[in-house]
């Protein structure tokens, strides 16, 4: 089904608000066609070809090349499901980060083509991160490091409630990962985002959100090794105010199952 305008007004969905906005008037579900039809800025992959979006169903796989990443790097082509959430959010993703995603893509490729090389069956750790990112990643962007500690520290109820009328001030919580933005369609208790948390100055932090989109896809595509320097940090989405109708209450934060303390060992 359809939700018209079902995510555009959520404070989670803001960073795709304007790669949406073309579809916010379909009373169906658009085609992948569609798709095409709205793509709101040119977007290239890191061989410099522009990505198009193209029927999964209409596709054929024979060789390696025609598969999901090497199709996306040698021929610019996502293969997208029709009427699925999920690669409707990997579209729109795509325009609102695409130097990311086009690096993203690059590195899984050319790990895909060394692991063939190889004879390696199974995928390798650096894809399933590279996936882990892709699919459930997270942007925290703060000025004061002293959230980004709260958050380190799992101090869930002091950074989400305590601070909470101070929050929006000082740290921005921008998602990446496509497959988060569809479980927020239907939210559930243990929704959790791994994040790398990213030092900007007061002007970013209240800067509109394509300056901060550019921001964020400039930095990732400069520090593309983040999560050896910086551990993704896990974030209860939920709790995050604005995000959750149930967190407006202070025992919300009492679920210790989903608001779980830190491992003293990772501190």
């Amino acid at each position: 089904m359809w939700f018209q305008n079902e995510f555009t007004d959520h404070a989670a969905f803001l960073p795709l608000k304007h790669a949406a906005s073309p579809f916010e008037n379909y009373e169906h579900w658009p085609s992948v066609n569609d798709y095409n039809k709205n793509i709101c800025q040119l977007v290239l992959n890191n061989q410099n070809k522009a990505i198009q979006f193209i029927s999964q169903a209409q596709s054929r796989f024979e060789t390696l090349e025609d598969n999901y990443e090497p199709r996306i790097y040698l021929k610019g082509e996502v293969l997208t499901r029709e009427e699925s959430w999920h690669d409707f959010f990997n579209f729109l993703v795509w325009q609102t980060f695409p130097k990311a995603k086009a690096l993203l893509n690059a590195k899984q490729y050319k790990d895909i083509i060394s692991q063939q090389q190889k004879c390696l069956k199974s995928r390798t750790k650096l894809q399933n991160r590279l996936t882990h990112f892709d699919e459930c990643g997270m942007i925290v962007l703060g000025a004061d490091e002293k959230y980004f500690e709260l958050l380190k520290q799992h101090r869930w109820l002091e950074v989400f409630w305590n601070r909470r009328d101070e929050l929006g001030g000082n740290l921005k919580f921008i998602l990446f990962g496509h497959a988060l933005y569809e479980k927020l369609l239907e939210p559930y208790i243990g929704l959790t985002a791994k994040a790398v948390m990213i030092k900007a100055d007061a002007s970013t932090l209240n800067a509109d959100i394509k300056t901060q989109n550019n921001f964020v896809d400039n930095w990732l595509i400069n520090h593309f090794d983040f999560w050896t320097e910086n551990k993704l940090q896990a974030i209860p989405i939920l709790g995050i105010p604005g995000w959750y109708e149930a967190n407006k209450e202070k025992n919300f934060y009492e679920n210790k199952q989903y608001f779980r303390k830190a491992n003293i060992n990772t501190l």
